[in-house]
């Protein structure tokens, strides 16, 4: 028998209520289900975070926009290698454990308006990426609830990775209010310091470039 442990994590109250509700209108236990899809997604964020390390302005600038989210405190039952893997990959990374498991919610029950933003497809009709050609689907309805169980997110994996060309676990989120669903963020997006600081102003310089190129490119005509 798995040895199994408890965990807990703080979540977005809105999005946690409405993946709960979901979940318990189905035939499937929570925790399992949960269990099953961390185990999935570590390796996927472990890879995602390789080379990367918050710095502690980040980490703490993330941390409190998850505390001024609503939050609710959820306690998990995970097999303790998961939690482990799941320890580690935080340890390495400095990331915060918190924003990780709100983003998975996100992304397991992602809203039309999300989709759109990352220019996502909303159903898998073969639309996007050259590796959905060669994937076949099992006719078998027990044979698909044992597919759709083993990866939930393969799909949004594989379009992400080919509409961004980056890792689900790299998209920036709309906007900063929703940087507590960060797992990773550069300090040059991190209000108030040195780098977004200097960031802002090559973004005002190259926009004041660029309003002098378009006068120049377009010059008034002579009048008379």
């Amino acid at each position: 028998m798995k040895e199994m442990t408890k965990m807990t994590f703080k979540v977005d109250t809105r999005r946690w209520k409405s993946f709960d509700e979901r979940v318990n209108s189905l035939p499937i236990k929570r925790d399992p289900f949960l269990n099953n899809i961390i185990k999935r997604e570590a390796p996927r964020l472990a890879k995602a975070m390789e080379g990367k390390k918050l710095s502690g302005t980040a980490n703490r600038w993330i941390s409190g926009q998850l505390a001024r989210l609503r939050t609710t405190t959820v306690n998990i039952g995970i097999e303790k290698s998961v939690a482990e893997d799941l320890k580690l990959v935080v340890a390495e990374s400095h990331m915060v454990r918190d924003a990780f498991f709100n983003r998975l919610i996100a992304f397991l029950m992602p809203s039309d308006k999300l989709l759109d933003y990352f220019d996502l497809p909303h159903s898998e009709d073969g639309s996007v990426g050259r590796a959905y050609v060669n994937i076949q689907k099992p006719v078998s309805p027990m044979a698909t609830l044992v597919d759709t169980f083993d990866d939930p997110l393969w799909y949004l994996h594989m379009a992400v990775e080919e509409v961004h060309e980056t890792n689900l676990y790299l998209l920036d989120f709309p906007s900063p209010k929703m940087d507590g669903y960060a797992c990773w963020l550069d300090d040059a997006r991190v209000p108030k310091t040195k780098a977004n600081k200097q960031a802002q102003r090559e973004m005002e310089e190259f926009s004041r470039a660029l309003g002098v190129f378009e006068l120049d490119a377009f010059p008034s005509k002579k009048v008379g």
